[in-house]
């Protein structure tokens, strides 16, 4: 299975419905883009794993899940946390800054758990317009605008 795991509740029901239905299993593999560490702590306390063993494999893990968006934060801001702090140093140049000189790479745009934003671009892109305009003023089509400018 794959999918980020923010507070782990979507996750553990998924193990849970699958280990059901596939009685035969000998374990889950979840792949997750990124997960945060109350997901993944929700996930090896529940009830599925003394049955099956869960096995994740997660490219990136989040801990600062901090508000407004508590569970699904953006990326930590620090270069050296990453594999590769030159690429996280471009991307979060290439987000920039807004007009009062925040970080918007330190925006989290999309997800919020509502997994229905992952199957429809255009409710993503207004999830993420929606966020980026009332935390920076700004909308997606701008800041692309702004970085072909350069």
């Amino acid at each position: 299975m794959a999918d980020s795991i923010a507070s782990g509740l979507v996750m553990k029901e998924v193990v849970a419905r699958v280990s059901e239905r596939f009685e035969n299993l000998k374990q889950i593999e979840v792949i997750s883009p990124l997960a945060t560490i109350r997901g993944l702590c929700r996930l090896a306390q529940s009830e599925v794993n003394s049955h099956v063993p869960v096995r994740v494999h997660v490219f990136e893990t989040l801990l600062n899940a901090l508000p407004p968006d508590f569970y699904y934060s953006a990326h930590i801001p620090v270069p050296d946390f990453h594999i590769r702090p030159d690429l996280e140093e471009e991307y979060r140049a290439w987000w920039g800054k807004d007009a009062a000189g925040n970080d918007i790479a330190d925006t989290a745009c999309a997800g919020y758990g509502w997994s229905e934003v992952f199957y429809s671009p255009r409710k993503q892109i207004q999830m993420m317009n929606s966020q980026l305009q009332s935390r920076h003023n700004m909308t997606i089509a701008e800041i692309v605008l702004r970085n072909i400018k350069k």
